[in-house]
């Protein structure tokens, strides 16, 4: 993505960007009222919210791509890779909302 300047442009200046991996992060994150945490399954496990923000809720795809609007309601939901071009159509059709 970072060879992507115009694609990097458009996140830096109007999105807030935030990578996410649900089978690492441990930390309880506070969003939208609940308290989510990570749930551990022997060597591995994922994240809670991992699970609540996918369509998929046993068994989620990663990539996951989740867009929230300022109020934090969910205006766009993608599973898997994204190609830069399509990214970018992708986050400037939602601008323009």
């Amino acid at each position: 993505m970072n060879k992507n300047k115009d694609l990097v442009k458009l996140i830096n200046e109007n999105f807030y960007l935030i990578s996410f991996d649900p089978e690492k992060m441990k930390e309880k994150i506070n969003f939208q009222g609940k308290e989510f945490s990570y749930l551990p399954n022997g060597n591995s496990g994922i994240h809670e919210l991992a699970l609540a923000l996918s369509k998929n809720k046993n068994q989620p795809v990663y990539p996951l791509w989740i867009i929230l609007d300022k109020d934090r309601n969910l205006i766009e939901y993608h599973e898997g890779k994204f190609k830069p071009e399509e990214m970018k159509l992708k986050l400037e059709k939602v601008l323009k909302f």
